[in-house]
């Protein structure tokens, strides 16, 4: 079962430039710190500023999650039947879950934290339940929490998504009166849109699903898939399946899926729920820095922390910008540009050593040296293979002026590109070619996806 996975912050190594050749300039020594600090500044608030704002728009989606509790009545009390996660669609108190959520039940509760820290918890009217879609409609009295705004547009393959529910792995040690009130605190995992199919479950069931690579387990059914926006683009249904040479089935490393955002904004609507649907595409600059939501005309405002560190960063920005002209009118040269780039990405895959399937994507422009891929046994990397010859935290990867590069975080069992020792320098990896992590043998293919300018 896989196990949850938090945002972390990522390893920083810095990758050495070539040498560039010039005509002898003198500096003086004050020149040369200026110049040194102003490109400090500017590639802190390149890196921290876009995390940020992310962090500040997941957060705030966070608080539009609840924990659903299926519980059996015996005589003597309530008693835990099993439990999931939903969604909060509108001001009124409907939620959105999986139908399977609610499966033998004899009642739902549902559990929220308010904006002040407090858990509530109140008994949940089952409105509606569509076993063919996995979908159910809730409603609870009192629910006061901001609602999710649903995407009408799904998202494209190699998007970043953020999956948000209360998966069971997340609360081991846990007890009874912990997983009541102390655990309930969503649990987020960050992956990629690995493709948007419709898939055929039986003669007269269809799925429209978003398979994504961002950790569910046990627990996280009926929970948010969001974009970087923090709209809903998918509830989260499950995980993907394989089948050993002895004919179990067992969970497919890396994946999971979700049902499409449109379906679950039509299921809520036609059943009594009023929830509002984003027709604009999710662009994450434009949106978290007005703190909006876009055609939803949701109230989602950036907290005084953000605006003031905001506030802040386009104040250096501003003075650096101002150093960096006074210094080229004195002579500094400017840095060159690199032009047009084609914006690319890399499809890695390949098996583990138990030959199970491994497959994700590094892509230019979201996996950078300051936001590297972690790839390792831990549930706190971006990837997780479960192989005994990874390490935990294992390797890196990032993609810095159109060429994706690698290194070794320190592994056990090394890392290698074509068979050649790839250390803990930066390597660069090329179009194509072999990477291989202790036993685990990923092959390597880049391809355009666009061009930016």
């Amino acid at each position: 079962m896989h196990q949850s996975l938090r945002l972390a912050f990522p390893h920083r190594t810095q990758l050495r430039r070539p040498l560039q050749t010039r005509r002898p300039m003198k500096k003086s020594p004050r020149k040369k710190i200026s110049t040194a600090v102003c490109a400090t500044l500017l590639a802190f608030l390149t890196a921290f500023i876009p995390l940020v704002l992310a962090a500040s728009v997941i957060n705030q989606a966070e608080q539009s999650v609840v924990r659903v509790l299926n519980l059996d009545q015996k005589a003597d009390g309530l008693y835990f039947n099993g439990f999931g996660s939903g969604v909060v669609v509108d001001n009124k108190g409907s939620v959105l879950t999986n139908t399977h959520v609610l499966r033998g039940h004899d009642k739902i509760h549902v559990q929220w934290k308010t904006e002040t820290g407090e858990v509530q918890s109140k008994e949940a009217e089952v409105l509606k339940q569509d076993t063919q879609k996995d979908l159910a409609l809730l409603r609870v009295s009192g629910l006061a929490t901001r609602p999710m705004p649903i995407a009408a547009q799904l998202p494209a393959k190699g998007t970043v998504v953020y999956a948000i529910g209360f998966p069971g792995a997340a609360d081991t040690g846990a007890t009874a009166d912990d997983i009541n009130e102390g655990f309930v605190e969503a649990t987020i995992t960050q992956g990629v849109v690995g493709r948007v199919l419709i898939r055929d479950i039986s003669k007269n069931r269809k799925w429209s699903l978003v398979q994504h690579s961002a950790v569910i387990s046990g627990g996280s059914s009926g929970g948010a898939l969001v974009d970087a926006c923090g709209y809903l683009v998918g509830i989260n249904t499950g995980v993907a399946l394989a089948e050993t040479q002895k004919g179990d089935q067992v969970e497919a490393s890396g994946f999971g899926f979700a049902i499409q955002s449109p379906q679950a904004f039509q299921f809520a609507a036609d059943n009594g729920a009023d929830p509002s649907e984003v027709q604009t595409p999710c662009n994450p600059a434009n949106d978290q820095a007005q703190g909006a939501q876009g055609s939803a005309g949701g109230d989602w405002p950036i907290s005084p922390t953000i605006l003031a560190f905001l506030i802040g960063a386009v104040a250096v920005l501003g003075v650096a910008i101002a150093v960096v002209a006074r210094s080229r009118e004195r002579g500094v040269p400017p840095a060159q540009s690199t032009g047009s780039t084609a914006r690319m990405q890399w499809a890695i895959e390949g098996y583990t050593s138990a030959n199970e399937s491994v497959r994700f994507l590094v892509i230019a422009d979201r996996h950078t040296e300051a936001r590297p891929l972690i790839i390792g046994r831990d549930a706190s990397c971006g990837v997780v293979i479960t192989d005994a010859t990874v390490s935990r935290t294992h390797a890196k990867l990032f993609v810095a002026r159109g060429e994706l590069w690698c290194a070794d975080l320190g592994s056990s069992n090394g890392t290698k590109l074509n068979e050649r020792p790839c250390g803990t320098t930066v390597t660069r990896v090329p179009p194509s070619g072999v990477l291989t992590l202790g036993k685990v043998t990923l092959h390597v293919k880049a391809s355009a996806i666009g061009s930016t300018t």
